[in-house]
């Protein structure tokens, strides 16, 4: 009785494909299945497909299209998924108007899809997004959209239709948030009270949205979580004086994820001086940002001594160094019980 079916790296062919689809329709139990890394070159994917539409069980589907052909007979089988509550495509290429439109009717229809995933994506010419922007509006199910870097007109079109959905939690990954015109959209959905939760992961930003941003954030209490990791200014310069603002002027952020996101003097002096006077962040991750060992005890002496509503503090690499995450654990421990300090993993 399989539930979870996880394949990555596999070489495959339509052999397997073809057994895949066997193995679904004949096995009830599966509810979690993960296709990655395919390696394709031309597989068909309708074995696989009619399978989809005879095994309704599962609730989450991962899967890897590069390479892969008949796309559209793969979108339109995710539409027999009454339970399904997790999708994530990889590398899809929406080479025909049908591919699309397969994907917005499981959008629409589906009762229980809560989160929508889609990574390095591409449009050939005349393939109109208008479908799938529709199902964003009709679904009344989905709750977190994530997608990764499009062409600033299509993003822009994408904000507009999150206004008016479910949508609550948004992450965008590999953008180049250059555009005044879309840090003031993007500002706008978290002044309106639209988001919960608003990732910008990997993404390149201007000094000038940022600052945007911080300003419609202090005007909203509905957002709880914010991930800044690896976000980097124009010329790759650190913006953590200016990211650390946001907690300074926001009285709802729960949780904040600055992973891999560099910090300069000035943001860890900023970082410092905001976590004594911040009561409301309860989750910090500090994972790979390039602080150094003055700088983890100086944060150690705040937290014991004028913070006490923290409760989960990530520091990754700094756990190895050794005595200063002793020490930090030491201080924390007897000022501070309920701060629990962790790796990356168990953040």
């Amino acid at each position: 009785k399989i539930k979870s079916l996880y394949m990555e790296g596999i070489k495959t062919s339509d052999v397997f494909c073809k057994e895949m689809g066997e193995f679904l329709k004949t096995d009830p139990w599966v509810q979690h299945l993960k296709i990655g890394s395919f390696r394709a070159c031309g597989i068909s994917t309708a074995p696989l497909s009619i399978a989809l539409k005879t095994h309704s069980s599962l609730r989450t589907i991962l899967i890897d299209c590069n390479g892969i052909t008949q796309l559209d007979t793969l979108t339109w089988a995710l539409a027999y998924q009454p339970q399904l509550e997790k999708l994530v495509l990889y590398y899809i290429n929406f080479s025909t108007q049908r591919i699309l439109s397969g994907l917005a009717l499981t959008v629409a229809e589906s009762h229980s899809l809560r989160e929508l995933e889609i990574n390095y994506w591409s449009f050939d010419e005349g393939v109109r997004i208008d479908p799938w922007l529709s199902s964003l509006e009709q679904t009344r199910s989905l709750e977190k959209l994530t997608i990764t870097s499009t062409n600033p007109e299509t993003f822009f079109r994408i904000l507009s239709v999150v206004a008016n959905s479910t949508i609550s939690r948004l992450a965008l990954r590999g953008f180049d948030l250059l555009s005044s015109m879309i840090w003031e959209k993007l500002t706008q959905l978290v002044v309106d009270g639209c988001l919960d939760s608003l990732g910008l992961l990997d993404t390149i930003v201007s000094q000038e949205g940022l600052s945007c941003l911080v300003q419609g954030l202090s005007k909203t209490r509905s957002l709880r979580t914010l991930n800044l990791k690896n976000v980097k200014g124009m010329m790759g310069e650190s913006i953590m004086a200016e990211a650390i603002k946001i907690l300074s002027h926001n009285k709802s952020i729960q949780s904040l994820d600055l992973e891999s996101t560099q910090f300069d003097e000035d943001g860890v002096l900023s970082l410092l001086e905001c976590l004594k006077h911040n009561k409301t962040l309860k989750r910090l991750n500090l994972t790979y940002c390039n602080l150094r060992e003055n700088h983890i005890q100086l944060l150690a002496k705040v937290l014991a001594t004028e913070n006490n509503t923290l409760i989960s503090l990530c520091m990754g690499e700094f756990w190895s160094i050794k005595g200063v995450a002793l020490k930090v654990q030491e201080i924390c421990s007897t000022r501070v019980p309920q701060l629990k300090i962790s790796y990356y993993e168990e953040y």
